[in-house]
């Protein structure tokens, strides 16, 4: 009569069990936090490089190819340092890579894109460039920047 009867034990582990799986979900969840976080902010890296390169070339840009900018691809005219102009071209890789290319180097600026989409709208005296990226996780970011072309 001291002690536990057979179905008060069952019942006894069975709790015990459904305690203890219940901890070992949130400590799988607690260890995968920072691996998600990890990805989150490399993603992020990744889209902030490819739009702080793209800015920066539309802020010096002369003149966008209308005909060779759209999804995955922008083409624009800089100065060079000996006064004339050289074409810059951005294009999205199968691989997610977003590759800048101005005549003399060719570099990947930003990796594990999903999508590169570059548009733009006439305005008065210049084009209006819009890039949109998206990571494969999901994450999207934009930038637009005014290109004054005199037109």
């Amino acid at each position: 009569s001291r002690g536990l009867a057979l179905w008060e034990a069952v019942v006894a582990a069975a709790l015990l069990a459904a305690l203890l799986l219940a901890a070992l979900q949130l400590s799988l969840r607690a260890w995968d936090v920072p691996a998600q976080l990890r990805r989150a902010t490399d993603e992020l890296t990744e889209l902030r490089n490819a739009c702080l390169w793209v800015e920066k070339d539309l802020r010096r840009a002369v003149d966008v190819d209308r005909d060779r900018t759209g999804p995955g691809q922008l083409c624009v005219a800089c100065p060079d340092s000996s006064g004339g102009r050289v074409e810059v071209t951005y294009a999205l890789r199968d691989d997610g890579a977003l590759v800048r290319d101005d005549s003399t180097q060719r570099r990947a600026v930003a990796r594990g894109l999903a999508r590169a989409d570059f548009s733009w709208e006439e305005r008065d005296g210049g084009v209006l460039v819009t890039a949109k990226f998206e990571g494969k996780d999901g994450r999207k970011m934009k930038t637009s920047v005014w290109v004054f072309t005199g037109r």
